[in-house]
């Protein structure tokens, strides 16, 4: 990656409030580069824009975290479905306040359910995502928001047994962070 890529893509994430997948996207574009001529290395971006984040923007270090915390509560309404947090905020890459939450076995009328019970108005969606290398379908949900945070449970019951879902850079199957693994990166309960 040239320090031109690294640049451009630690200033959208940190400064913009850019995902990471926009900002490296937009970095191509603007730099005229392939996605293989950027050289893109997500562990080597992330430690840059921790780098830059902890000297320059410290409050988002604590807006991360207090987004991650968020998940963990709305992993736990789920907890039987087994909640997977991906994304940037899985990863701690940008503060963007959009937590998405893969549950391998739930439908969305059992999410629905379990949010009208609690009196949390929800929306149904539906996200496209890469289910092999170079296949896309949609992914049925439930979103809604707490604390100005869109938070979306992904149902992926409709796939089948676990199906891998791979992100949109690497075209690699999605890092997912389950429940006990948030609360241990963030030392919780």
């Amino acid at each position: 990656m040239t320090p031109q890529f690294i640049e451009l893509v630690v200033q959208l994430v940190v400064k913009e409030h850019r995902s990471l997948e926009d900002a490296v996207f937009q970095a191509i574009n603007e730099l005229h580069l392939s996605y293989r001529s950027s050289g893109f290395n997500r562990e080597h971006l992330l430690a840059a824009i921790n780098d830059y984040r902890s000297l320059f923007k410290p409050e988002q270090v604590q807006a991360i975290k207090h987004l991650q915390e968020l998940a963990i509560n709305a992993m736990t309404l789920v907890e039987e479905f087994q909640p997977s947090l991906i994304g940037d905020i899985a990863e701690g890459s940008s503060p963007i306040p959009n937590i998405e939450i893969l549950l391998d076995n739930a439908d969305s009328e059992d999410i629905a359910i379990i949010l009208s019970n609690r009196n949390i108005p929800w929306k149904s969606t539906e996200q496209a995502r890469y289910i092999n290398k170079s296949e896309q379908a949609q992914i049925p949900g439930i979103s809604f928001f707490a604390e100005n945070t869109r938070i979306t449970f992904l149902c992926l019951a409709s796939l089948g047994d676990r199906p891998k879902l791979f992100d949109n850079l690497e075209r690699k199957p999605l890092k997912r962070k389950n429940l006990q693994d948030m609360q241990a990166s963030l030392q919780i309960d």
